[in-house]
């Protein structure tokens, strides 16, 4: 379990920022040095929507990885403060639902 914790830390909370970091600033840094590189320049107004909305989507899943990581963290410190009570609980998801088929 803390392999996972620490691994998704790094790659969901490390690396990804890092990526999408990349796209937002690097982006133009590369097209601005090298303008020859960039055929896609007499399209800029297409190929900007799709790179903002794939900046919105990047940033959304950084929001939902840190929102599971926190909750994570929460279940790790619940088992370390009060040992098996995690295990003693159960699967504490709602359980009202009828399991019975209606064929």
């Amino acid at each position: 379990f803390h392999l996972i914790v620490v691994v998704f830390y790094v790659t969901r909370l490390l690396f990804l920022p890092r990526v999408v970091f990349s796209v937002i600033f690097e982006t133009f840094l590369i097209a601005a040095d090298r303008p020859d590189f960039n055929q896609w320049t007499e399209y800029w107004h297409v190929y900007i929507i799709h790179w903002v909305v794939f900046i919105i989507l990047l940033s959304v899943l950084i929001v939902l990885h840190s929102f599971w990581f926190h909750l994570i963290v929460r279940m790790a410190h619940r088992e370390v403060t009060n040992p098996g009570s995690t295990s003693k609980e159960g699967d504490i998801r709602s359980d009202s639902e009828d399991d019975s088929d209606d064929d």
